[in-house]
């Protein structure tokens, strides 16, 4: 007999709605199913929007329904499709963490669960690429992509196969360490150094020489600096291409330098011309 009772019971669930099977939160259910129509209309949230709420309030609990209010039906998907583990970065990022975990959801909270949430940060930041950067480099990829802007994020993604080419990676990462914006500014003023060869390989090994250079006097000047730093690089003898690097490092100190030193020179001679004068008046 207890398996008859058993079907019975099955049969009355059957007729209830999914909202009824929810004790004490029919209420909320269906007014944050019609406030969700309301306002995002009837043809985006779908149908099913009840049925929908309800088992999330189910699984949940109530508190979820003020954010699918405030965050409309692409939570439910989200939410649906990745579970209980998106709920707090939700909470925290609001639409912008959903639009990221609707975009690139498995891929996100792998790295949520390895670097925290700097990498949903970055992932923000920088929309479509933030997650690809962090694929690429890890913890580094994190720590780069709070500090550099989008462009330059582009700039490094684009030129990371390079890089790999030439185990770059990590001497590339110091020099935006060290010299910030600087980098970027060089490898867009020279787009060949993106396809490897001499110019990445000097910005590599002696970026002080190209950047300090480039910045310093300009670009007329910094080409010619890069065009003699790509004849250092092929030199095959290793005291001869430390030579030149001494001598090129030299003529840019002497460039940006000089001016100043002739600066304060006469600055000095012209102090010493009037106290020469008061003297002689004296």
């Amino acid at each position: 007999m207890r398996w008859v009772f058993g079907i019975q019971f099955l049969l009355l669930l059957s007729f209830v709605s999914p909202i009824e099977a929810v004790p004490g939160s029919g209420k909320l259910v269906r007014e944050t199913a019609e406030y969700m129509a309301k306002k995002w209309g009837r043809e985006t949230v779908g149908e099913g929007i009840e049925a929908s709420v309800a088992k999330l309030v189910r699984q949940h609990g109530e508190e979820i329904a003020p954010l699918l209010r405030k965050n409309g039906p692409q939570m439910i998907r989200v939410m649906e499709d990745l579970g209980a583990e998106a709920l707090p970065l939700i909470r925290r990022f609001g639409n912008d963490g959903i639009e990221v975990l609707a975009r690139s959801g498995e891929t996100v909270l792998t790295q949520v669960r390895r670097f925290g949430d700097d990498a949903m940060e970055v992932a923000i930041r920088h929309r479509g690429i933030g997650e690809n950067l962090i694929a690429e480099l890890g913890e580094e990829g994190v720590r780069l992509g709070k500090q550099l802007s989008t462009e330059e994020v582009v700039q490094t993604l684009k030129l990371l196969p390079a890089l790999k080419s030439q185990n770059g990676v990590q001497a590339f990462i110091g020099a935006v360490d060290q010299y910030g914006s600087a980098v970027f500014r060089y490898i867009g003023r020279h787009p060949e150094v993106a396809a490897g060869g001499a110019a990445l390989a000097l910005l590599l090994a002696k970026p002080e020489i190209v950047i300090d250079g480039l910045e310093a006097v300009g670009t007329g000047v910094g080409r010619g600096v890069r065009a003699a730093g790509e004849e250092i690089i092929g030199v095959g003898n290793p005291l001869t291409r430390m030579i030149w690097v001494a001598l090129i490092f030299a003529l840019i100190t002497a460039i940006v330098a000089g001016p100043r030193f002739v600066r304060a020179w006469l600055a000095h001679r012209l102090q010493v011309k009037v106290e020469s004068r008061r003297n002689d008046r004296e």
